[in-house]
C-alpha cells in the first residue's frame, strides 16, 4: 500500500509543484525521504523561517507553486510570516506541515499543538488529512491565487518507498489571459507597483499605446521601457500631478502619495493585482489584470525632474541617495536586483539612474515586513549568474541565518549591499515621529553600532566597506560579497533637507 506521505507528494506533483524547501525532523522524516526520491528539486534548511521566505522567492521568479515542508509543533508556526507575505502578494506558496495523528490533539503530548487551521484566514485553501483517501485530490480545489496549508497527520515513520510521476501544468500566471473585459471611464494616471515577469508582459501590452503619465516602482521592471512616459522625480512628480482617476497595476506602491490617497476622496482609484487587495482602507475598485484594456485613455503629460535629483546626488555624493545613485550605475545589466523593505525601495525609486539594472527587479511588499528579506533574495537569485540585494541594517540583522543555503546554490556572484545607518532611520522621515525625544529615539529607531564584517567572514563571504565615492571604483571580487555602505550622516541630512525645502516651496507656489 502506498503510504500517506507518498500520496501527498503525488498530489503535489499533480498540482504543479516541482520545488520544495524541507526542514527535517522526526515527524516529517518519511516525507523528506520520499521527496528526495521524487522528481522535485529539494532545498534543505536547518530552520523554517528562512525556508518559507526562500520558497516564496522561488515562487516569485518561476511563477509556479513551491512547497515548504516542516515537522510538527512550533516548527510549523515558523512558516506563518511567509504565509502572510504570500497572502498579500497573491503567490502560491504551499505549507506542508507534518503532524501527529488526530488522537493526540489536546493531550499535551510532545510535538502536539493545534496545527489544523494554524494560519487562520491567510491561506486561500487549507486541509487537514490523515488517510490516503483524504489525500486523493486534496489540492484540486486550491485556486493558487494565494498560499495553501496542507496539514498531514502521520503515524510513526515507516519504510515505505514510492515512485512518482510529475504533472505538466500551465504556468500559474496564465490566469490573467481569459477574463472578459469591462467597460469603464478612462483613467489619467497609471501607477505600477511590483510586477512578476509574466505580469510585465501583460502590462506592456496594455500600455503599448498609452501616452499618459506613468508612475512606476523600480520593481515593476518597466521603467527603462517606459522612456519619456515615466513620471519622474519620485514624490515630487506625483505632487505635481492633477487628475481624478488612477489605475494601479501590480503590488501596492511604496510612495507616500499612495497612503495620502486614503483621504483624497476626490480621486477615484482602480486596483488590479494578483492578490485581489485594493491596498487602501477607503472605498475603491478592484478588477482583474486582464479586464483593463477599455480603461486606458488620457493624454500625454508626464513630469520629469530627474535632473534635479541628479544635481542633489552630485552635491551630496556621500549621502545614502548619493551612494545608491552611484551603485545603480555599477550593477551589470541582466543581474537580478532585490530591494529590501522599505527605505531602500523609496531611495532607489527616487535616486537611481534608470537603466538595465531594473529589468529584473524584485521587492517583497505583501505585508511590508523586514523579516526574511535575505532568504527571499536567495530564492530569487538562486539560478542567476549575478544577483544584488540592497537592504537596510535592521533588515539584514533580522535574517542572519539566510546564507545557510549558499552551499546548495550554483556558483554565481551574489552581492548583499547593506545600507548601515545605525538603526531604523526611516522613522525620522515619518511626519508623526519627527518630534521624537532623546529618550524615545533610540527605542523607536533601535540604534546600534554593529558592523557586518564578522558576519560575512562567518559565512565565508567577501567583504567591502564603502565610505567614500572613490571606494566604488575598485571592482568587487568574484563570488559572494557583502558590501557595507556607511553613508555620511551629515550629507544624508542635507540631502533630505534640500528635498523638504523643495517640497515647501512647491506647497507655497503650486502649479496650476
Amino acid at each position: 500500500m502506498t503510504s500517506l506521505a507518498a500520496a501527498v507528494i503525488q498530489e503535489c506533483l499533480a498540482a504543479g509543484v516541482d520545488e520544495c524547501c524541507v526542514c527535517a525532523g522526526s515527524r516529517n522524516s518519511e516525507l523528506v525521504r520520499l521527496l528526495l526520491q521524487a522528481p522535485l528539486r529539494v532545498w534543505h534548511f536547518f530552520e523554517e523561517r528562512s525556508a518559507g521566505f526562500f520558497a516564496l522567492g522561488r515562487v516569485r521568479v518561476t511563477g509556479r507553486p513551491v512547497a515548504s515542508v516542516t515537522t510538527s509543533g512550533t516548527a510549523a508556526a515558523e512558516l506563518f510570516p511567509s504565509i502572510i507575505e504570500a497572502h498579500y502578494q497573491g503567490l502560491p506558496l504551499l505549507a506542508i506541515t507534518a503532524d501527529r495523528p488526530r488522537r493526540f490533539r489536546g493531550s499535551g503530548a510532545p510535538q502536539s499543538i493545534e496545527q489544523a487551521g494554524l494560519f487562520g484566514d491567510y491561506p486561500s485553501w487549507q486541509m487537514d488529512i490523515e488517510s490516503e483517501d483524504e489525500a486523493e485530490g486534496c489540492l484540486e480545489k486550491w485556486p493558487r491565487s494565494g498560499p495553501a496549508h496542507l496539514n498531514v497527520c502521520l503515524e510513526e515513520p515507516s519504510q515505505t518507498l514510492a515512485l512518482f510521476q510529475p504533472a505538466q501544468l500551465p504556468r500559474w500566471a496564465d490566469f490573467f489571459e481569459d477574463i472578459a473585459p469591462v467597460s469603464q471611464p478612462p483613467i489619467d494616471l497609471v501607477m505600477l507597483g511590483d510586477l512578476l515577469p509574466a505580469e510585465r508582459i501583460v502590462v506592456q501590452r496594455l500600455l503599448e499605446n498609452w501616452r499618459g503619465p506613468v508612475w512606476a516602482e523600480a520593481a515593476s521592471g518597466l521603467r527603462p521601457w517606459l522612456g519619456d512616459r515615466l513620471l519622474g522625480g519620485g514624490e515630487a512628480g506625483l505632487r505635481r500631478w492633477r487628475g481624478r482617476r488612477i489605475l494601479r497595476l501590480g503590488g501596492v506602491p511604496s510612495c507616500r502619495f499612495w497612503r495620502d490617497l486614503e483621504t483624497r476622496l476626490d480621486v477615484d482609484v482602480i486596483s488590479a493585482s494578483r492578490s485581489g487587495h485594493s491596498g487602501l482602507a477607503r472605498e475603491s475598485e478592484v478588477v482583474e489584470m486582464a479586464s483593463l484594456e477599455p480603461l486606458v485613455g488620457g493624454e500625454p503629460g508626464g513630469f520629469d525632474d530627474a535632473r534635479g535629483i541628479a544635481e542633489k546626488c552630485a552635491k551630496f555624493p556621500l549621502s545614502e541617495c548619493g551612494h545608491l545613485r552611484t551603485l545603480s550605475q555599477k550593477i551589470p545589466e541582466g543581474s537580478a536586483l532585490f530591494l529590501g523593505n522599505s527605505l531602500c525601495i523609496r531611495q532607489w525609486n527616487l535616486a537611481a539612474v534608470i537603466g538595465g539594472a531594473e529589468t529584473n527587479c524584485h521587492v517583497m511588499r505583501g505585508a511590508n515586513g523586514i523579516d526574511g528579506n535575505l532568504s527571499f533574495f536567495y530564492g530569487i537569485g538562486a539560478e542567476c549568474e549575478e544577483s544584488w540585494a540592497i537592504v537596510g541594517d535592521l533588515t539584514a540583522l533580522y535574517d542572519l541565518a539566510a546564507p545557510w543555503i549558499r552551499r546548495q546554490l550554483p556558483a554565481g556572484n551574489r552581492r548583499i549591499v547593506i545600507m548601515n545607518n545605525g538603526g531604523g532611520l526611516i522613522f525620522r522621515r515619518l511626519p508623526s515621529l519627527k518630534e521624537m525625544t532623546l529618550q524615545e529615539k533610540p527605542v523607536i529607531e533601535n540604534t546600534h553600532d554593529l558592523r557586518f564584517c564578522a558576519w560575512a567572514e562567518q559565512w565565508g563571504m567577501g567583504y567591502r566597506r564603502i565610505t567614500q565615492a572613490s571606494d566604488w571604483d575598485e571592482p568587487l571580487p568574484e563570488g559572494d560579497v557583502v558590501v557595507e555602505i556607511l553613508a555620511d550622516a551629515a550629507q544624508s541630512e542635507d540631502f533630505w533637507r534640500a528635498m523638504d525645502e523643495e517640497k515647501r516651496i512647491e506647497s507655497n507656489h503650486p502649479e496650476p
